[in-house]
């Protein structure tokens, strides 16, 4: 109570001069000022205030009665902001005590006021017998009706509430015999709306309409108000006859709308997979961005209408059989589907779908949650690989140096007996030895390449030089193969930690890999592009081939030792391992994507520091 008291006079120049800019009385502000200062002092004991300041001003009964109804709203809503729940309650009950014992009496047609008032309750049981029927389903109806029923006349002095409508202002039928007015109620802010639907040409019939009203107890309520004018015999303004629905569940449900849809909308958005929702025909009826994503559409709207079976270039058939399984069984299910959707990008997820139920049990759609396990399982047969490389790596170490000795030993005395030789068929079955052993010695060498952990320092390097250096030793027979070659290098490269010889041997390796791919095409199809780019944390160099392609089984093998694509004798499968161990050892990644017909990309990416 002291904190309201303070407010009151502290506050109360305020509270006056917004009452008095509510009811365009502005010269009253002084006097009302002065009324409202009374408050601190009658508040707690609900004493009468002293208004004689606002008659000595000129003001009228009527203009007092809203001066200080509108004072009082002025500081229901101060107390609103600086207590609640029960506190707040009552101090506004102790405030519209001390008003309602201030206003002056209203002028009511106490005939008019009886009738309103009995006309449920008694006038059906001194009716005519012929009018009781009537009064029996009007009482039937005001009676049952749950929303508030009211009657008030042409200066906004209430006749009559129904009981349901009593309730939910929060005020007795004593207090409606002892004078309530649209003031006490309706929310400042709406006064000048209500006021004009009452003296409007017609207003009182342009309804619906929404405002707010007050509850006895300081409560603001949200209704919707339909009203129609009944005029006397002279066709003047009779009584306002309207009735008042209560809007507060309503909002509490628009509200909880809201809520939830801002948490969905939130979900999505930071879902770290794709969510697509589709209807029970399977056309897709929202979208996250990620999904979107994933299928490489331009954005959510692309993919909103389209069927989950025309998201792929052709129809996919594991798209409708999945979405069937869940309409049919009503069951989650959960599948792995690759294909190229139709905006060009590979799909490769696990999708997680369940139905869409409603409290009837029927069925409203599905949710498909999009797993993207590419990464993962490019990591997977990373991780597989290195297993593969490191402990080959190890027997290729010793087999590699278990071959050297003893090839030592047969090109020492092959070279021994050549020199000692003279007979020329001898001399050739020597040579011959020599390079069949000197071949071995390269494939030895290869290996242990292979199987080798740097040793050499690394240095830094422009990797565009290293590119153009590898280039140029294959210029002139891919020149020779009429292979259209173009140079995309980023210029401003930053340099790269690393052993320039093992780095210019994986170009190499991919550059030759390219080579005889591009043979197996015609010529006029036959172009490799060299990229080079950088995303600040490493250096990405690029290899795309128009070559024949590869399928994914052959794509997941060509890291793999001895693995090879060419006939018998043509090659021993080392290359593209060596080039694999070698930029895994520089803390990089090499990875490979193709498809049939689609020639073969190979993506290097090394760190800028080591």
């Amino acid at each position: 109570m002291t904190t309201c008291i303070d407010i009151l006079v502290g506050s109360a120049e305020d509270i006056a001069k917004a009452a008095a800019e509510h009811t365009d009385s502005e010269a009253y502000i002084e006097p009302l000022t002065q009324v409202v200062q009374q408050l601190g002092g009658c508040l707690e004991d609900e004493l009468p205030l002293d208004v004689m300041p606002l008659r000595e001003a000129g003001a009228d009964d009527a203009l007092i009665g809203r001066l200080l109804r509108a004072a009082e709203t002025e500081a229901i809503e101060l107390f609103r902001a600086s207590s609640n729940g029960k506190v707040f309650a009552g101090n506004v009950l102790h405030l519209r005590a001390c008003i309602r014992k201030s206003l002056p009496p209203a002028v009511l047609n106490l005939e008019t006021v009886s009738l309103y008032h009995n006309l449920v309750d008694n006038m059906a049981q001194t009716a005519h017998p012929d009018s009781q029927r009537l009064y029996d389903f009007l009482a039937g109806i005001l009676h049952n009706i749950r929303d508030l029923v009211f009657v008030h006349d042409a200066a906004g002095n209430i006749l009559y509430i129904n009981d349901a409508g009593l309730a939910v202002v929060k005020y007795t039928r004593e207090d409606l015999m002892q004078g309530l007015s649209i003031y006490d109620v309706v929310v400042s802010k709406y006064i000048d709306l209500v006021e004009e639907r009452m003296t409007a040409p017609g207003g009182g019939n342009l309804s619906p309409f929404t405002i707010e009203v007050y509850s006895k107890d300081g409560e603001r309520i949200p209704m919707e108000i339909d009203t129609r004018i009944l005029t006397n015999h002279a066709g003047s303004t009779d009584v306002i006859v309207g009735i008042s629905r209560d809007l507060r569940l309503e909002r509490r449900f628009q509200t909880e709308i809201r809520r939830t849809n801002c948490y969905v909308e939130t979900l999505l958005g930071i879902s770290p997979h794709g969510v697509i929702i589709a209807d029970a025909d399977g056309s897709i009826r929202d979208a996250n961005a990620i999904a979107a994503g994933l299928c490489g559409a331009p954005s959510v709207n692309a993919l909103i209408g389209l069927g989950l079976c025309d998201l792929g270039e052709r129809a996919d058939a594991s798209s409708r059989d999945l979405l069937e399984r869940v309409v049919d069984a009503r069951r989650d299910f959960r599948a792995c589907v690759t294909f190229r959707t139709r905006f060009g990008k590979k799909l490769h997820c696990d999708v997680i779908a369940a139905p869409l139920e409603l409290d009837d049990g029927s069925l409203d759609g599905v949710v498909m949650l999009l797993v993207d396990i590419a990464e993962q399982k490019s990591m997977q047969r990373e991780l597989l690989q290195q297993e593969k490389m490191s402990a080959l790596g190890e027997i290729v170490m010793r087999a590699a140096h278990e071959l050297n000795n003893p090839l030592a030993g047969i090109l020492g005395y092959a070279e021994l007996l050549h020199q000692a030789v003279e007979k020329r068929s001898h001399k050739d079955k020597l040579e011959r030895i020599i390079d069949e052993a000197n071949r071995c010695r390269r494939i030895g060498e290869n290996l242990l390449a292979f199987a080798k952990r740097g040793d050499r320092e690394r240095l830094p390097c422009d990797i565009n030089v290293l590119i153009q250096q590898a280039y140029g030793l294959f210029e002139y027979a891919l020149n020779v193969d009429r292979i259209a070659v173009t140079l995309d290098l980023a210029p401003d490269l930053p340099q790269v930690h690393c052993d320039s010889q093992d780095v210019q041997r994986v170009f190499l390796n991919v550059i030759n890999n390219a080579h005889q791919a591009l043979l197996e095409v015609e010529p006029d199809r036959r172009r490799l592009t060299i990229t080079s780019r950088t995303d600040r944390s490493s250096v990405q160099i690029v290899f795309a081939d128009t070559g024949p392609g590869m399928d994914e089984e052959t794509c997941a093998k060509v890291f793999q030792p001895f693995f090879t694509t060419r006939d018998v004798g043509e090659g021993i499968g080392l290359g593209l391992s060596v080039a694999y161990a070698m930029i895994t050892n520089h803390g990089g990644a090499i990875e490979v994507e193709s498809e049939p017909g689609r020639g073969a990309t190979f993506t290097i990416s090394l760190p800028i520091r080591a």
